[in-house]
């Protein structure tokens, strides 16, 4: 059937219009760590001082002399000592009213250092890509790559298929159109837009309308570019006047009607955003004070497949490509390409193994459900069975189905649950895999890169633990691999739920357990 994205909308549009202030957005052998090529990727990652129900590559630990490692008396001990070191720091942190989960294991062998409630099913948030991603990876090849075409029909009109790439932006849109020109395509009477690779939902129905509406969960289609998300900057004018709008992507934009009651004057910023689920209407209200900075909003694009093909065609256009006009086309299953239909031009997305640090290092849910999506494409012929291929996969791999229950691929949903145990089963079995090195360079290092650019910097655990992190309203939780210098390799899960203290707090309460488990050597009993 066509893609549905009422499914969750209208059941909330029957009771209620949603209104949300949104903050300004300022090969098959055991794996050896020692081995691995040591190369750190500095890429550019997105980070917040505020607390979001996402992960934030910003550690929220600002106190200048508060260190992880702070009050620790030894640099380095027997694992008989770990379970007592690691219960102190559990008590100093403030965990004891929390639900704790935490799991330390060989990533070789099955020898447990430590066991807190290892098999209790837990919110894993963000975590939960490890599942994901390790199923991905596993199926798909880390040289797997996601090819965008467009096809020549033999009529004047042109037709783009997408197949799920999550990276695509203009500047590859460009190239197609470079391909186009240099093969002498200069006026098209139609450019369609197939969007019928994937068939399931646009949005998961386990996810709140505010996820959606602030970006955190962007929509999943076959067609879409620069990630379905779209700025809007407000900015003050004259006193009294309504503040100026503007968009980054004015065709993203367009997709909305705005009311604009937002006023300049007062002192500091009060925007609210009003969206009725079942209009596409923003209304906004608020004050901002007029020697105030603009600030930018971040929305969803709510019809993808739409932006992707006037996206499309505006870039068509601007290489002297004339488009007459352009139209979306569902259909009620993946289209078949005709044998006399000519691929006149694509791009390909880089391999999966980069794609996949998006997914780990930067904890991005748009990457993580396309990829999902893509995976149950590939391997039962409908993108609805994403969840049926990841559980098959997680159990080739030896991963205890008991140990989670998955609705979305990205871990935004709040029913997702996880053990300790299934995540460092995961671990342990990827390390076997020819993936493994792919698997591993996918997460954040720690004081380096991703989210955990700016945490245990200065730490005996800096630049040797690889870690995913997670974090929800409640719920903050780092998984990975640790390579310690002075053991075997851990494979480490700790999980903090139903929480009072801050993520601030907890994060820090996290960072020290590394640590110490950091400083776990091998000892001759």
């Amino acid at each position: 059937m066509p893609k549905n994205n009422n499914l969750i909308l209208s059941p909330l549009a029957l009771s209620l219009v949603f209104s949300l202030v949104i903050q300004s957005i300022a090969g098959a052998t055991p794996l050896k760590f020692g081995q691995f090529d040591r190369s750190i990727d500095r890429g550019s990652t997105q980070e917040s001082t505020q607390e979001l129900p996402l992960d934030s590559s910003q550690e929220l630990s600002p106190k200048a002399d508060r260190s992880p490692e702070a009050g620790a008396k030894q640099t380095s001990f027997c694992a008989n000592q770990l379970a007592g070191s690691i219960d102190q720091i559990i008590r100093e942190a403030g965990f004891a009213r929390s639900q704790l989960g935490i799991l330390v294991t060989g990533v070789n062998s099955n020898q447990e250092f430590y066991n807190l409630n290892g098999d209790q099913l837990m919110i894993p948030a963000s975590t939960v890509k490890l599942l994901t991603s390790a199923a991905i990876l596993h199926q798909l090849g880390a040289e797997h790559r996601i090819r965008t075409s467009i096809y020549d029909p033999g009529d004047n009109s042109l037709v783009a298929i997408g197949r799920g790439d999550p990276s695509l932006d203009n500047a590859q849109f460009q190239r197609l159109g470079q391909q186009l020109r240099n093969q002498g395509k200069g006026n098209i009477n139609l450019l369609i837009g197939d969007d019928s690779y994937f068939q399931g939902n646009l949005f998961n129905p386990a996810w709140s309308w505010t996820d959606i509406e602030n970006g955190d969960a962007p929509p999943v289609s076959s067609l879409v570019v620069n990630q379905s998300y779209v700025y809007l900057n407000l900015a003050p004018q004259q006193a009294g006047s309504p503040l100026r709008l503007r968009w980054s992507d004015p065709l993203a934009g367009n997709q909305w009607r705005v009311s604009n009651n937002t006023r300049t004057g007062g002192s500091g910023s009060s925007i609210q955003i009003n969206f009725n689920p079942n209009e596409n209407i923003l209304r906004l209200s608020g004050n901002m004070a007029a020697n105030r900075g603009a600030e930018e909003f971040g929305l969803s694009v709510m019809e993808p497949s739409l932006y992707f093909v006037q996206r499309l065609q505006s870039e068509l256009n601007s290489l002297g490509i004339v488009v007459n006009q352009s139209k979306v086309q569902s259909n009620g299953s993946p289209l078949v390409i005709p044998d006399l239909w000519q691929e006149v031009a694509f791009v390909e997305s880089a391999p999966l193994r980069e794609l996949l640090k998006e997914v780990n290092a930067s904890s991005n849910n748009f990457y993580a459900e396309m990829l999902a999506a893509k995976l149950g494409r590939v391997t039962t012929g409908d993108d609805r069975n994403w969840l049926a291929a990841v559980e098959n996969t997680l159990t080739e791999l030896g991963v205890d189905p008991r140990g989670y229950r998955l609705v979305d691929a990205s871990g935004l949903a709040r029913q997702n649950q996880a053990s300790a145990r299934a995540i460092v089963q995961t671990l342990q079995a990827m390390a076997k895999t020819p993936e493994a090195i792919a698997y591993r360079d996918s997460f954040a290092l720690a004081g380096e890169t991703g989210t955990l650019s700016n945490r245990l910097r200065n730490t005996p655990a800096a630049r040797i633990f690889w870690g995913k992190t997670g974090t929800l309203r409640g719920v903050v939780s780092l998984s990975g691999y640790l390579e310690n210098p002075n053991n075997e390799p851990l494979a480490v899960s700790i999980t903090v739920n139903n929480s009072q203290r801050s993520t601030a707090d907890v994060r820090f309460g996290i960072d020290r357990l590394v640590v110490q488990i950091s400083r776990l050597r091998s000892c001759n009993n």
